[in-house]
């Protein structure tokens, strides 16, 4: 049986203590929910992420591995049709 005469100084301790362990408790379950969610969210990006890199290793023009060729600009003819006068 405790003595009476400490039961002030335990309450006290138990408080100081109490707020403590509640606190690091808090702390100790925020984390585990965010690394939880991060994890899911992880997970469910991860397959699409991957498909989004193969499709940007993957070649523009089939069988090319070069970089791909801008249509726009023609550096050995200035015009794609021939001009009327030919």
């Amino acid at each position: 049986m405790v003595n009476e005469e400490f039961m002030p100084t335990m309450d006290k301790l138990f408080e100081a203590h109490l707020s403590k362990c509640i606190s690091t408790t808090e702390t100790h379950v925020r984390a585990m929910y965010l690394d939880t969610t991060t994890n899911r969210i992880t997970d469910s990006w991860k397959q699409f992420i991957q498909e989004t890199v193969n499709q940007a290793m993957q070649p523009r023009f089939p069988g090319s591995f070069s970089e791909p060729v801008n249509i726009l600009s023609n550096k050995n003819n200035n015009s794609v049709f021939p001009s009327p006068a030919q």
